[in-house]
C-alpha cells in the first residue's frame, strides 16, 4: 500500500535520503540532515507537493507541481527524488501513485528523471514503455569546491 508521508515519517525519510545521496554521489558527504528534514516538511505540508511512501516507509518518491516557466497556464508535476531501499518491492507502485497524485491535482503531465549511473538506461526503457517521452538531458559542471 502506498500512502502520503506524514511528519512522523521524517526519520525514515532522512535515512533513505542519506542512502540516496551516497548512491548518487559516491559518498554521503553531500548529505545535510537539516536541509533534508526542512525539505521533507515543506513537501509534506504543501498542497502542491507530496512525499509518497510504502507502508514500511522503506521506499519514497517526492513530487511537486509547478507552472511551466514558459507558460503560466500549464502546470506539471516533477519527481524530485525516488528511492527504494534494497528489498523494498514497491518502487514502481510509487511511480503509479505519483502518476495518480498528479492526475488528481489536475496537472498536464509528470516529469520523471534518472541519475546517470543509477540504472538510467534501464529506467529510460521502462519509462518509455509506460508512455513517457524523453524531453531533455541534464549536464552538470563541477566548480572548485564542489567536493
Amino acid at each position: 500500500m502506498i500512502r502520503e508521508a506524514t511528519i512522523d515519517d521524517i526519520p525514515a525519510l532522512l535515512f533513505m535520503a542519506r542512502s540516496f545521496v551516497k548512491a548518487a554521489y559516491g559518498d554521503s558527504s553531500f548529505y545535510d540532515i537539516e536541509t533534508c528534514a526542512e525539505l521533507g516538511e515543506k513537501l509534506i505540508e504543501s498542497p502542491d507537493s507530496a512525499i509518497l511512501v510504502n507502508e514500511a516507509a522503506s521506499a519514497m518518491i517526492g513530487v511537486c507541481a509547478v507552472n511551466l516557466w514558459f507558460n503560466k497556464n500549464l502546470k506539471v508535476a516533477q519527481e524530485l527524488f525516488w528511492w527504494a531501499d534494497k528489498g523494498a518491492k514497491s518502487a514502481f507502485d510509487l511511480v503509479n501513485a505519483a502518476e495518480d497524485w498528479a492526475r488528481q491535482i489536475g496537472v498536464s503531465g509528470l516529469y520523471m528523471s534518472s541519475l546517470h549511473g543509477l540504472r538510467h538506461r534501464a529506467l529510460g526503457r521502462v519509462f518509455e514503455s509506460r508512455g513517457y517521452k524523453l524531453r531533455e538531458r541534464a549536464y552538470f559542471l563541477e566548480f572548485d569546491g564542489w567536493q
